[in-house]
């Protein structure tokens, strides 16, 4: 993935390509309405299971451009500039899942997801991911006995 965003000079000649990338996403925008968040993950990328260095900035002439790679490494930890999206144990002829049996199966160490140390980010600080958020929502408004508040702070996370 890579952004491009225009450098307003005195004598720079705007291109064509530079008004496209400045029309289909404002950079700056953005910028302004997660100011107050850490590095971290907002939204949008969540794994999906089928068959890490991010943001990296390059500055030209007429751009400033930002690129992100996946990687998939064994180190547990993280460099500057990276982000954990989740980190997983595969045993030999086995699949990984991101399907849970309850809420602690989130932290199995083997053939399962962990997004428990995703790098996910809030206003004032970092935060879980979506998907553990919701599943233990999901896991609150199935309990018959659960207290209205914790209903109510179910209702919240989703």
């Amino acid at each position: 993935m890579e952004h491009i965003y225009p450098a307003f000079e005195r004598g720079r000649i705007m291109k064509k390509e530079l008004l496209w990338a400045l029309r289909d996403y404002s950079y700056s925008a953005l910028q302004l309405q997660y100011a107050d968040y850490l590095d971290g993950i907002i939204s949008g990328c969540g794994i999906r299971i089928e068959d890490d260095f991010l943001l990296e900035r390059e500055v030209l002439s007429d751009y400033v451009r930002y690129v992100t790679e996946f990687v998939l490494d064994e180190n547990l930890e993280r460099k500057q500039n990276e982000l954990e999206v989740c980190r997983f144990k595969l045993k030999e002829g086995v699949r990984l899942r991101a399907e849970y049996k309850d809420f602690f199966d989130i932290e199995t160490e083997y053939d399962t997801a962990n997004l428990a140390n995703a790098t996910w980010t809030s206003a004032g600080g970092n935060t879980l991911s979506k998907e553990i958020t919701a599943y233990f929502a999901r896991k609150v408004l199935e309990c018959e006995n659960a207290d209205d508040k914790d209903i109510r702070f179910a209702y919240l996370l989703l």
